[in-house]
């Protein structure tokens, strides 16, 4: 009977690695192999799960390690009241996207609407205004014009059409509100904060996408207005390389072709005479 552990002519099998152990057909470094496979792929999966999670506020990290002035990090409110942190350019006071595809802009017209987040200031920001938020602000106007709408008897609220349920009617009352409260109005130290209830005092259709497209709306007309070179004149460096490339070449060629004048040999003494004067 032929034996089945013959090997081939100059195959041996090592002690160790191609060992298997009884009744399993797979050796040792089979093993290890699939061992090493299956660790990579659950490492794999496991980032990938950290990504997702971390994903919201990746823009912490993003703004964290840029060390520019022009990148600031934001948190950005979506109407559904989800957010997420995000890393956008900040130019000349405009919070702005750094993919261009996304024509939303903040205007800041507050200096308390920054806060600080780790190492890095912060922002407040929401989709259907064009403002960052001053939550301070926020919450003292809420409150002011819900003292205003409460107090029946201090104040002439005979009339409910009187009350001030939107921003017509804040800009109406803006100057009885600040006779009622000439040192500010209290707001509790904590508490919560509904980034959305001051919507219903402030102007409509000011949305950070209106914002945005006025913006490069009145670029392209500022680019339409201002005078256009002419393909002359902006081919004009190009020929002008493009000459001097060739009259250089056209020298360096009369300079290789030229005959060299045959000049008179001058002696020189102890040259050519074997070192003898």
């Amino acid at each position: 009977m032929a034996d089945v552990m013959a090997l081939p002519p100059g195959m041996v099998m090592d002690p160790l690695f191609d060992w298997a152990p009884q009744g399993i057909a797979f050796p040792v470094w089979l093993m290890i192999i699939v061992v090493l496979m299956l660790i990579m792929i659950g490492t794999n999966f496991w980032w990938i799960y950290k990504f997702l999670v971390m994903r919201p506020v990746q823009g912490h990290g993003q703004a964290s390690r840029a060390g520019n002035e022009r990148v600031q990090q934001v948190m950005l409110f979506g109407m559904n009241r989800a957010f997420s942190i995000q890393a956008l350019e900040y130019i000349e006071k405009v919070l702005q996207f750094f993919d261009k595809k996304r024509i939303a802009k903040w205007l800041q017209v507050s200096p308390y609407s920054v806060g600080m987040l780790g190492n890095k200031s912060i922002m407040l920001v929401m989709e259907i205004f064009d403002h960052p938020k001053d939550p301070i602000a926020e919450m003292a106007i809420v409150n002011m014009c819900e003292q205003y709408n409460a107090e029946d008897i201090n104040c002439d609220i005979k009339n409910p059409a009187d009350a001030i349920v939107n921003y017509k009617g804040y800009v109406a009352h803006r100057e009885i509100l600040q006779h009622r409260h000439p040192d500010g109005v209290e707001i509790p130290i904590y508490g919560e904060y509904d980034p959305a209830v001051i919507y219903k005092f402030t102007p409509e259709n000011r949305t950070s996408g209106q914002f945005g497209g006025t913006c490069l709306k009145d670029s392209r007309d500022l680019n339409i207005n201002l005078p256009q070179k002419s393909i002359w004149e902006k081919a004009m460096p190009v020929f002008l390389c493009l000459a001097f490339g060739i009259i250089a070449i056209a020298l360096c060629y009369m300079f290789v072709t030229s005959k060299t004048p045959d000049l008179p040999s001058i002696p020189i003494p102890g040259v050519g005479t074997g070192g003898k004067p």
